[in-house]
C-alpha cells in the first residue's frame, strides 16, 4: 500500500525539520572546538536532543516507503522519547553556564533527578504500556496521550521561560549584533514552543501540519542565527559584521 498524501507530506516535512535541526545542532556544537566555550557544546547537544520527538516521524516514513509498514508502536515511542529528558537536562546545563551560575549545581541535581525519573517511567511504559504515552494515527503520525501532552507542555514552559531570561540581556545590548542574536534566539524559543504545542495538541490536517512544521523549521534557522550569525543573515536584518 502506497503512502497517503498526508503521510507523505508529514514524513517529508518531518525529515526536513530533523535534518536541518541536526545540522544546526552540529554546527553550534563544533563551535566549541574553535572557542573552547562549553556553552556551544551544551546548546548544540540540546537542540539535537530536544527534537528527538520528530525522529520517529522521519524513520517511520522511510521505513514505510521501503516496507509499506510503519514502525511498531514500542519502537516509535522509544525512539521519540527516550532522549528528551536528557536533552532538557543538557539545556539546563547550557542555561546555567551563562545565567544563575551560582545555582548551577542545585538546578542540575534537581533536573537530573527529574530526568532519571522520566527515563525510568518512559522505559517502563514502552515495555508494558506504550499506549499510555500515545497511539499511532497512521504509519507516520503519532498522537500523544493527555498525560504526555501535559508533560510536553510543562517542558515547553521551562524552555520558554529559560529562553526569555537567556535572551533578555542580549536584546537590550548597545551592540547591534548581540541585540540581533538575542532577538533571533527569542524568536527561536517562541516559535519552537508554538510549533511543539500545536504538534502535541492540535489534530493535523494539511493546513495545520504545514503551519506547525513551518514554525519548527524557522525556529531551527533562527536558533542557528542566534549562535552562529552568518553574514547573509546579518545583512538581511541590516547588521553588518566585522570582517
Amino acid at each position: 500500500m502506497v503512502l497517503t498524501d498526508i503521510e507523505f507530506v508529514n514524513g517529508m516535512l518531518a525529515t526536513l525539520f530533523v535534518v536541518i535541526s541536526v545540522i544546526v545542532g552540529l554546527r553550534i556544537l563544533l563551535k566549541y572546538f574553535e572557542t573552547k566555550k562549553r556553552v556551544f557544546l551544551f546548546f548544540g547537544l540540546t537542540w539535537i536532543l530536544i527534537v528527538c520527538p520528530w525522529y520517529p516521524f522521519m524513520v517511520s516514513f522511510f521505513y514505510a516507503l521501503i516496507t509499506d509498514n510503519g514502525l511498531p508502536l514500542q519502537t516509535y515511542v522509544l525512539l521519540g522519547n527516550i532522549l528528551t529528558p536528557f536533552g532538557i537536562f543538557i539545556g539546563v546545563a547550557a542555561f546555567t553556564e551563562l545565567l544563575y551560575n551560582d545555582y548551577q549545581k542545585q538546578l542540575l541535581i534537581l533536573f537530573g533527578i527529574l530526568a532519571v525519573v522520566m527515563e525510568i517511567l518512559i522505559i517502563y511504559l514502552v515495555v508494558f504500556n506504550p499506549e499510555f504515552i500515545g497511539t499511532l494515527n497512521d504509519r507516520v503520525d503519532f498522537e500523544y496521550s493527555i498525560f504526555f501532552q501535559l508533560y510536553l507542555l510543562a517542558m515547553l514552559v521551562v524552555i520558554l521561560i529559560a529562553g526569555i531570561l537567556f535572551c533578555s540581556k542580549s536584546i537590550v545590548s548597545d551592540d547591534e549584533m548581540i541585540k540581533l542574536k538575542g532577538k533571533l534566539l527569542l524568536a527561536a524559543f517562541i516559535m519552537f514552543s508554538i510549533g511543539t504545542a500545536m504538534e502535541a495538541t492540535v489534530p493535523l490536517d494539511y493546513i495545520t501540519l504545514v503551519v506547525t512544521r513551518l514554525f519548527l523549521l524557522f525556529s531551527a534557522l533562527t536558533f542557528y542565527g542566534g549562535f552562529i550569525l552568518p553574514k547573509w543573515m546579518g545583512r538581511l536584518f541590516g547588521v553588518e559584521q566585522e570582517k
